[in-house]
Formats: structure tokens, sequence, C-alpha cells
């Protein structure tokens, strides 16, 4: 199956230690809150991500995936330990950070998530975006790997009546996934994470990029992806 109609798929081995090192070793310097379970903007915290993030290898990579060149929309940074083990229902994901918020019709509804605006835009929007997922620790179900339900995506924008649904009648797939390799996927797949039942790191850089136009006077709250 290919990726556009499985919505996913796992990119073996894509970041190499030589790669992964240095970030694992900033990452460390970071001290979050017992109940913090990540960072958002996590480029704008430390420049080896904001390397790794517009680094040739991922932006080509992503370009592969959209046809078109990339722009970053946002970075986040998620780790399961035993002292913040935590989980996810499933979902779609559906918003995007922008610069400001303008009234535009179809966008919505608008919200503010550390001091950054975001809304949920229409649904050629959402699929216009491909997401990476990189690894720095092993994910595999005793440490609450993503799960997805292969083709979600093709259904569009789902109401929680419609995604109880799915969940019901369609089989999901765990995704273990190995330190140094990437998931893609596209953000309207449905995905959820349980939590870890023997709980370690579980560190996950997420990165969002986007092919789509925003309207006039809006832009990407990252940087360009031609910095």
């Amino acid at each position: 199956m290919t990726f556009s109609c499985q919505g996913y798929e796992i990119l073996e081995s894509l970041i190499g230690q030589q790669t992964l090192a240095p970030i694992v070793q900033q990452l460390n310097t970071l001290h979050l809150k017992p109940t913090q379970g990540g960072l958002r903007n996590l480029h704008h915290h430390l420049r080896t991500v904001l390397d790794l993030v517009y680094s040739p290898k991922l932006l080509r990579k992503a370009q592969d995936y959209l046809g078109d060149s990339p722009s970053v929309v946002r970075v986040l940074f998620f780790d399961k330990t035993p002292s913040n083990n935590w989980l996810v229902p499933w979902h779609q994901d559906r918003a995007i950070a922008v610069s400001h918020k303008q009234e535009i019709p179809g966008w919505g509804p608008w919200s503010i998530k550390d001091t950054i605006p975001h809304v949920h835009p229409p649904a050629n929007v959402l699929h216009q975006m491909v997401t990476f997922r990189i690894h720095l620790d092993a994910a595999e179900p005793k440490n609450g790997c993503l799960r997805v339900i292969p083709g979600s995506h093709l259904q569009g924008i789902l109401s929680a009546a419609q995604i109880q649904e799915i969940v019901q009648t369609q089989p999901s797939v765990n995704c273990t996934v190995q330190p140094g390799s990437v998931m893609a996927m596209k953000p309207l797949i449905l995905h959820a994470s349980s939590k870890a039942t023997h709980p370690t790191h579980r560190r996950v850089i997420q990165v969002e990029y986007s092919s789509y136009r925003l309207p006039e006077g809006m832009h990407w709250v990252g940087y360009s992806a031609s910095r």
C-alpha cells in the first residue's frame, strides 16, 4: 500500500546517530516540569533541532511528499516518562500555527497556545501537509507508541461520532519505530497512544511541513524554508 492510501509510513534509519547525539545532549539541558509532557517550538530553543528541521535531507523528503517547496508549520517535542505517563485519545491533527488571527470564511475555531495563534483550517489546507515524527528512542507498545487507523485520512475532517464509529469498526496498527527512524503521516489520519506499561523515555520531535500558501498578510509562525 502507498503512503497516499495508508496515510503513514516508517522511514527506517533516516537520521544518523551523528545528528541525533548532539540533539539528545542539548535536550538533557532542558528541565521540563514533572507534569510537562513536551514542549512547543522546540527549534526556537535548540539550535541543533533548528538545523535538523531545515536540513536539506528533511526538506527534500518533505517536498517528495508535498510536491512543492515546504514551509515549517510547527515543531513539537513529546516525552513519556515514569513521572509523566499519559495517553492520547483517538483524534486528527487539525490545528495550524500562524502569525496572527485573520477572519477567513471556513477557518476556525481560533485559539492561543503558548502565546501563538492557532486555527482549524479547511481540509484542503491539511491535505497539503505532512508530519515527520523523528524518534530519539525506540517506540513500542510497552512504552506507549503511536497507533493509527490506516486510510482514515481519506475521509476528511471527522466529527466525534464519526471518529467513534471508525474506531469501533476499523483495525488499528501499532507504529513500532526505532531511534533515528522517522514516521511520516498525514495530519488527518486517526491516531492515538496509550499509557506506557513499562515507562521509559519515549522522545519524539514532531515536525509539520506544508506546501500551502497562506492568505496574503498571514505567514507561518516558524521560519521560511529558504532561511
